[in-house]
């Protein structure tokens, strides 16, 4: 299906930042694909992370002391090599919506 055109800016609908028109299509979008986010939905989640903080089963709680500094080097290398990739999309994406990634900070 080809893009809408925005009435107010003649490019394709959401793709223009400066355009309230875009701006708008983008947030309903955006809150569409939301939808399914819920209070209801996140407190099971909630729970189960209580949980687990106030009783770890067995293979979380059986770190040894002295090897902590390996357990969090890696979580850094992991979250850093997530937000590189995630920054590379959100490049990918603003090269396909016409965006400038510099608007975005990227």
């Amino acid at each position: 299906m080809a893009p809408r055109t925005c009435p107010a800016c003649g490019r394709p609908q959401g793709t223009n930042a400066d355009c309230l028109s875009c701006r708008d299509a983008a947030a309903k979008e955006l809150a569409a694909e939301a939808r399914d986010i819920t209070p209801e939905g996140v407190g099971p989640l909630v729970d189960a992370a209580g949980r687990f903080v106030a009783r770890p089963p067995w293979w979380a709680r059986g770190a040894p002391g002295g090897l902590g500094p390996v357990g969090w080097t890696d979580d850094l290398l992991v979250v850093g090599l997530a937000l590189g990739l995630v920054k590379r999309e959100l490049r990918d994406y603003c090269a396909w919506k016409g965006l400038s990634p510099a608007h975005f900070g990227l």
